[in-house]
């Protein structure tokens, strides 16, 4: 009798429920189907394009589900508040992980950087290997592999060394007092003229920088292709000792002289 009181009270309701799922699951695929279509004409970054369909499959699913209780005879308010302590308790446990996850979002929307680029953050820098909604994955050039949580990328300063197809390098190197210093500013411009892979427009600067207690300081300030920079680094500091010690002209070093005073014993 309680089955068939059961079955006269709620098997229609059971039935209808039953069409309104498998309606809803045919309709969310399409939907699914139709978005990732759509995506893909956009040529959104695919990174993005998974989490907006993934998003959208569980919003639609929520939604199918409150049209099945409510259909069932369920309270929509108690359910609405139940689904609501549960997304609170469910934010609170995993809030870090959402925060990476809004960081990748706004990284992979507002673009700070690409896959390939050298970039530097919180005291971190490498190449973009990847990024997810999650880290963004770098290397460094003696392959070291970092994962940095999108989190903090999104709310540190980013610093972008690839943006720019050409980059300044600023160098500075201290000669003696008793040095020539305009021979030393002539020595350090031809070691640039020299050099294949220097920019000469904008023109090289080499310039008197300051006074400090054991020398006087020289900047060098050198325009070069992004991919060129470390070998004029390299090649700037071989070429200026080389020819520094062949022209005579000293670099400074900090040492400490001891005198030593011999006192004669008074008898």
């Amino acid at each position: 009798m309680k089955i068939k009181h059961f079955i006269d009270a709620y098997g229609e309701k059971i039935i209808i429920s039953l069409i309104i799922f498998i309606i809803g699951f045919f309709v969310i695929k399409f939907l699914n189907k139709a978005l990732k279509k759509a995506i893909e004409k956009s040529k959104l970054d695919k990174t993005i394009s998974v989490f907006l369909i993934s998003i959208l499959k569980i919003m639609l699913y929520i939604i199918l589900f409150i049209i099945i209780f409510s259909n069932l005879g369920a309270d929509l308010n108690s359910l609405v508040a139940v689904l609501g302590v549960i997304g609170l308790a469910i934010s609170l446990a995993v809030k870090d992980t959402l925060a990476n996850l809004s960081g990748g979002m706004l990284i992979l929307f507002s673009k700070p950087f690409n896959i390939g680029d050298y970039i530097e953050v919180e005291k971190v820098e490498g190449v973009v290997d990847s990024i997810s909604v999650l880290h963004t994955k770098l290397h460094t050039y003696d392959r070291k592999t970092i994962y940095i949580p999108n989190g903090i990328v999104s709310n540190q300063a980013i610093t972008n060394h690839s943006e720019e197809k050409t980059r300044r390098l600023d160098l500075t190197i201290g000669i003696g007092y008793d040095d020539d210093y305009n021979k030393a500013k002539e020595i350090l411009k031809n070691i640039i003229k020299q050099s294949e892979i220097s920019i000469i427009d904008p023109k090289p600067v080499v310039n008197i920088s300051e006074f400090s207690d054991s020398c006087i300081t020289l900047s060098i300030k050198v325009w070069v292709k992004l991919d060129d920079y470390f070998d004029l680094k390299f090649y700037l500091h071989e070429n200026i000792k080389s020819n520094f010690d062949k022209e005579g002209i000293t670099i400074p070093y900090n040492k400490l002289d001891v005198n030593i005073i011999k006192k004669e014993k008074i008898i």
